[in-house]
Order: C-alpha cells, then sequence, then structure tokens
C-alpha cells in the first residue's frame, strides 16, 4: 500500500512528499516483492545511501533476494566517470576503486556530510588539509560540498599518503598519526 501511495506521488511530481513515503515502508526483507520494488525505486532516485544498507541487508539475511541485488547495489559507482578522469589526471587510475569505497565509507554519499571532526563532503577532507590541497592541486576556489572539487582534493590526498607510505594507505588516521 505505501510503496502504491509512493510510486503515485512520484508521478505527480511530488518528490518530497514521495521520498518521506519511500522512507516509511517498512523493510521487511523476506517479502521479494516489496523488497525488488524498494530497490528499484532506490536506485530510480539515486538513493545510494539506502540502496546500499538495504542491500547489504538482504545479501546477508535472505538468499533467494541475493540473485536480484547484484554487486552494484552494495558497491555502487558514484560519479563513476568523474573519479575515473579525476584518478587517472592525478596518475593513480587504478586506485578509482578505492576512492569509491572510501566516498561509500566516508560520507555514505552524502556530498553534503559533516563529521563531529568537521571533516567535509564526499571524501571527509578536513578544512586545513583541504586548504593545503586545494592551493598544490591549483583548486582556486575550493567548494568542499562541490562533488568535484572534494573529490578532486579527496584524490589528491589519497595519493599522496600512497606515495608517502609505499601505497600501504592510512587514509582514516591522517599523515599526523602515521
Amino acid at each position: 500500500m505505501l510503496l502504491r501511495t509512493y510510486q503515485e506521488l512520484k508521478w505527480l511530481g511530488l518528490k518530497q512528499e514521495a521520498w518521506i513515503i519511500l522512507n516509511h515502508i517498512p523493510q521487511d526483507i523476506t517479502d521479494e516483492f516489496l523488497t525488488f520494488n524498494i530497490f528499484k525505486e532506490y536506485n530510480d532516485i539515486e538513493n545510494l545511501s539506502g540502496l546500499t544498507i538495504l542491500g547489504l541487508k538482504a545479501f546477508n539475511q535472505h538468499e533467494p533476494l541475493r540473485k536480484h541485488i547484484g554487486w552494484n547495489s552494495i558497491y555502487p559507482l558514484f560519479q563513476e566517470k568523474l573519479i575515473q578522469s579525476l584518478s587517472t589526471e592525478q596518475g593513480i587510475p587504478q586506485e578509482r576503486f578505492l576512492i569509491h569505497g572510501i566516498i561509500r565509507q566516508e560520507s555514505a554519499f552524502d556530498p553534503n556530510a559533516v563529521s563531529s571532526a568537521k571533516a567535509q563532503g564526499l571524501m571527509q577532507v578536513m578544512p586545513a588539509t583541504a586548504k593545503k590541497f586545494a592551493k598544490k592541486l591549483r583548486v582556486s576556489s575550493y567548494d568542499p560540498f562541490d562533488i568535484g572539487d572534494n573529490v578532486k582534493i579527496g584524490i589528491g590526498v589519497v595519493k599522496e599518503l600512497m606515495n608517502r607510505y609505499d601505497n600501504n594507505l592510512a587514509y582514516e588516521i591522517g599523515r599526523a598519526h602515521v
């Protein structure tokens, strides 16, 4: 019933109201039809965080759904072309999947994420680090919540850490603690 209400609100162009309904649909993963349709809706509206959470839950707890889920539901590739381009530009194209993983883990694909430590954006870059790398990478007007700016700076940080520590990445704890 709620899924149908969600779909009708979406069809009428009432996206915010539809989103509220979608978030209130009980995610009973034993109902394959409902779970599959919620996956489809999350994918259609590019709610990667919701897709990932529901995907992991279904993948781990309901074996018949595994064939419908696929790895892209659990590990979606966010802004794939941008990340591939920026990784290549900075000389680490082989690490693009690592960048996707960092974004998934650090911000759950929320470009407006701010941590309790004040790290910002998709890749959760600290303001002082961002300032340093913006200068180094010639990003003239860095916006921590701009996807391109944040990912470019974040990739720069990853590359420096990989170079400094012989590819033993220390992204989470940062340079000062290694």
